[in-house]
């Protein structure tokens, strides 16, 4: 079973790199409640995806760190371990907004820095899901797992494949100029005349008287 999931990871670790570019060292972007449950669930992040994704770098943010520490004691392990991540400037210091409206907001609109998002909020995992290019990451039960790409990164890339075969615009101008050049009407060339026979007869030999 865990070979078939390695398996899996690398597949989707794969699609990722060559469909958008998403390249190790992997930057992970976790929010409290995936810190939370894998506290609960004596899961090690750091250790088990550095065994699944093989080089990562763990971020998380103020507003993370916030919503964690105002939710007091239960969640002060999952505090402690996300204050050990990578902090990322997320433009909302010193007003906090809601954990998944600050990850939303650092993936722009086409996840240009290539992130990974960790989350078990419902709605941040509809939100990834609607976007091209961001890979997911879920705990199951004891085990985080690397998402299938999303229906809509699959046809945004199948999208751009199929655009690398789409003629350019200078191509279509050139193939354009080339068919009006072939359907246009060439010139009757002149024929030349043919000699008049009577001219072609030899001239009779006259006798005298």
């Amino acid at each position: 079973m865990r070979v078939t999931r390695m398996k899996n990871a690398k597949r989707v670790l794969l699609y990722y790199k060559t469909r958008f570019g998403i390249e190790p060292p992997f930057k992970i972007l976790i929010d409290g409640n995936f810190v939370h449950v894998a506290v609960e669930q004596k899961i090690m992040i750091q250790q088990l995806l550095d065994r699944m994704l093989k080089t990562v770098k763990l971020y998380t943010t103020g507003c993370v760190l916030h919503e964690l520490e105002l939710l007091g004691k239960a969640f002060s392990g999952a505090f402690k371990i996300a204050s050990g991540f990578r902090l990322l400037k997320c433009g909302h210091e010193g007003s906090p907004i809601a954990p998944s409206e600050c990850l939303r907001s650092l993936l722009g609109e086409t996840n240009p820095k290539g992130f990974f998002i960790a989350t078990q909020d419902r709605t941040l995992i509809e939100t990834v899901r609607a976007m091209p290019g961001v890979p997911l990451l879920r705990i199951n039960y004891n085990l985080i797992i690397v998402e299938q790409p999303s229906e809509v990164s699959k046809e945004i890339a199948a999208e751009a494949e199929r655009a690398k075969y789409r003629p350019s615009p200078g191509e279509l101008e050139r193939l354009a100029a080339a068919d009006n050049a072939a359907a246009a009407p060439r010139p009757k060339r002149k024929r030349p005349l043919a000699p008049n026979p009577l001219s072609m007869r030899k001239k009779q030999k006259t006798l005298d008287g």
